[in-house]
């Protein structure tokens, strides 16, 4: 098992989310069900720019205006689909610190809540992934906390890269293959895979079999879920636990130089 490789980033998990999340929005709306309640602080407020609201081509600039003026009143009088419209329209815009305003509304405040996961899995990206410049990691952090404790995998995942390459956030291993074995546990072939990674890396610098064995065994659970990387690692288990074992023998023996 390579102790170069690497966990799926937040870059990379925020790429998804962003792609297949928001897609999925614009279809048409589940079944209204119970209210998720809120457990951490939401986003900062931002001063509300104008907004063009999604209209048909054929709309006139002020019917436009009169729409955007609707809906915006609307989110700020309780209704969260009109807060999610909001979010969803800045970020086509790509103006990050206004949709991270309203996703926070959306996120733990949507009375269906798979579109509130979606909103706080969101939110999590745009405050985490730096390519976003939004850069607040100490909400973020709690935003994916709270996704993680309502076992949205999505949450677990990136809590578990964070912590394992260290980014805003004190470098912990275990930590991070904590995080990914939460998302294993929900059937998250990815988090089966960092799991094993980041206590692989863990048993490199321990020098420590155990680990290794237990590494191997998250490989087999991301496996058994259809990761082709780790199906891999289970192929060659056998050969590597050898080559680990040389490594630790050679690593712990003491140093017999004669002084």
């Amino acid at each position: 098992m390579n102790s170069a490789l690497q966990l799926v980033s937040a870059q990379r998990l925020g790429a998804m989310l962003l792609a297949v999340g928001f897609c999925a929005w614009t279809g048409a709306a589940l079944a209204a069900t119970t209210v998720v309640s809120a457990t951490a602080a939401p986003a900062p407020e931002v001063a509300a720019p104008s907004v063009t609201a999604p209209a048909s081509p054929s709309a006139a600039p002020s019917d436009q205006a009169n729409l955007a003026e609707q809906v915006m009143a609307a989110c700020h009088g309780g209704d969260v689909e009109a807060c999610r419209i909001l979010a969803q329209n800045y970020l086509s815009q790509q103006q990050y610190a206004q949709a991270a305003r309203y996703l926070s509304k959306v996120c733990y405040a949507h009375p269906n809540a798979e579109l509130g996961y979606q909103g706080c899995a969101a939110l999590s990206t745009l405050l985490t992934d730096s390519s976003f410049g939004l850069n607040d990691y100490p909400q973020g952090i709690r935003v994916s906390e709270y996704l993680c404790n309502h076992g949205q995998s999505y949450g677990c995942l990136l809590l578990s890269s964070l912590y394992y390459i260290g980014d805003h956030v004190e470098q912990n291993l275990k930590t991070a293959a904590d995080y990914g074995k939460r998302a294993c546990d929900l059937k998250d072939a990815t988090g089966c895979r960092q799991a094993a990674l980041a206590i692989f890396s863990e048993a490199y610098m321990r020098h420590d079999l155990e680990l290794f064995k237990e590494s191997g065994k998250y490989h087999r659970a991301a496996c058994d879920l259809g990761d082709p990387e780790s199906c891999r690692e289970v192929q060659e288990y056998d050969t590597k636990l050898k080559q680990f074992d040389i490594y630790v023998q050679s690593n712990t023996q003491p140093n017999h130089t004669s002084s």
